[in-house]
């Protein structure tokens, strides 16, 4: 079993509700039974926690009293915190797209099976550099037009082939240097093989 990321991580988990935030330690704790989970049930008390100690994700309830003062604060520190707001039933669309604009990473409910496995990602993907972070953005926007090309009834027929899509990715990966050397054999290759457009075979 793949080691959870948020073993050795700090977490600081901000409820009114000491229930709620005991059955969300004990959630994180199985995956990750090396986690910092540090629980706080106040507005001042959380705040001083963000002010003076350092935190890998900050999870909070937007019913707290002030919770948007916390959530303001714990993006916008000159070492921001990611924040992922766990509420015990689930959220309003309009309060799910006004918390996310405010800063929030996700807006997830307790009664989601897949709450750990959300933090996880966005521990993982904070942890990114900012040139995997634009790969990681790209395999994500695919991903998700490949899901609504198929949700259209569109076939693997009309799509591209996957071996072109294999080494589309593989020349990425590999650089553009490599690229570019398949740019010129097959530039090449096709002079070669069609004389009259030119001797071209040695290309620079």
């Amino acid at each position: 079993m793949k080691e959870s990321i948020l073993n050795g991580k700090w977490v600081l988990g901000v409820n009114a509700d000491p229930d709620v935030l005991k059955s969300l330690e004990e959630k994180i704790k199985r995956a990750a039974p090396n986690c910092h989970f540090e629980k706080t049930t106040t507005y001042k008390d959380a705040f001083e926690h963000l002010v003076f100690l350092m935190y890998d994700l900050l999870i909070l309830d937007n019913t707290l009293p002030r919770s948007r003062e916390l959530l303001d604060f714990a993006v916008n520190r000159p070492f921001p915190v990611p924040v992922a707001l766990v509420t015990p039933r689930p959220a309003v669309p309009e309060t799910v797209k006004l918390t996310k604009e405010a800063g929030a990473k996700v807006v997830l409910s307790m009664e989601n099976d897949g709450v750990v496995p959300v933090l996880e990602y966005i521990v993982w993907y904070e942890s990114l550099t900012p040139l995997a972070r634009f790969f990681e953005n790209v395999r994500k926007l695919l991903n998700t037009r490949s899901e609504s090309i198929h949700s259209r009834g569109v076939t693997d027929s009309h799509l591209l082939p996957r071996t072109f899509k294999r080494t589309y990715r593989a020349n990425i990966f590999t650089g553009w240097k490599q690229s570019l050397d398949n740019l010129k054999s097959h530039l090449n290759g096709y002079f070669e093989s069609n004389p009259e457009k030119g001797d071209h075979s040695e290309m620079a």
